[in-house]
């Protein structure tokens, strides 16, 4: 079965000279995120992780991020 989608947006890379899209499909909670920009699919990531700037603000996923910061956060995570 496949899903139907819900809504798509794109926004500016991480280098600004391209796009990344987003994707949401019916009956998933989850999202995808596609990066359009040949440049920046080379050097980054999405990380779905959440953050939040301080304990007043939302959760939100970490997005873009470069690949060497994503490994490692990946790499401490396993370790502890």
């Amino acid at each position: 079965m496949i899903s139907e989608e819900v809504f798509k947006s794109r926004q500016v890379c991480p280098c600004g000279k391209g796009e990344s899209e987003q994707i949401g499909h019916c009956g998933d909670p989850s999202e995808e995120h596609i990066m359009l920009c040949p440049i920046c699919k080379e050097k980054y990531v999405y990380d779905p992780k959440g953050v939040c700037r301080n304990h007043k603000t939302k959760m939100r996923p970490r997005g873009w991020v470069p690949k060497g910061a994503y490994d490692m956060s990946g790499a401490l995570a396993k370790s502890h």
